[in-house]
């Protein structure tokens, strides 16, 4: 068995992205770095491998945390994301993905939707077999981009850089307010951008 039947979280929080170092850079991969900075808030409790994840339990303000990096490439994120669902059914999901519809620099959260032609999302929706998760856009840019699968698999360049960086510090304090505040609370705080 790859997990505990006892394990218990109030959240799930998934940082979406490609695995591997030719993508760590990416746009695509904000969501990943976004978890990643979420986790140095938390200080690591436990980190694992599983549900095709890497894996990190934490607490944060009481609540207990799994926070997972799926390592299935963006395009198969429901198949960790339906396997961590099974280590705890009552866990509230909140999933950080790349949003090329959003200017870069601007985030926003919000329960359920459509998937809006990010490949992670749809895969997700389509294992869950549901909309009802949350999900926190972190924009990227990319609306004058005629070939979006280049622009999500390219680095930010100079200029985008430090923008980017600010809305991953950002959106690693919106994660900890959801979790601590909860989701109502976080919905009505501002907003990078």
């Amino acid at each position: 068995m790859f997990f505990k039947r006892s394990e218990r979280f109030d959240y799930i929080i998934v940082g979406l992205g490609n695995p591997g170092p030719e993508y760590a850079d990416t746009r695509h991969n904000v969501g990943f770095r976004a978890a990643d900075a979420f986790a140095e808030k938390c200080g690591v409790v436990k980190k694992s491998r599983r549900a095709h994840a890497v894996t990190i339990s934490a607490t944060l303000g009481g609540k207990r945390v799994l926070i997972a990096k799926p390592q299935t490439y963006m395009n198969l994120s429901g198949v960790s994301v339906r396997l961590l669902r099974r280590i705890s059914p009552k866990a509230t999901i909140l999933v950080i993905h790349d949003d090329a519809s959003l200017d870069l620099g601007k985030m926003r959260l919000k329960l359920g939707g459509r998937a809006g032609g990010h490949h992670g999302i749809e895969s997700i929706i389509e294992r869950l077999g549901t909309t009802d998760f949350w999900r926190l856009k972190l924009g990227i840019g990319g609306k004058e981009h005629d070939d979006l699968t280049d622009h999500v698999l390219s680095a930010f360049d100079v200029k985008e850089s430090p923008v980017a960086e600010r809305m991953i510090a950002a959106a690693a304090a919106k994660i900890a307010e959801f979790v601590v505040e909860g989701p109502d609370r976080a919905m009505t705080t501002g907003f990078v951008g």
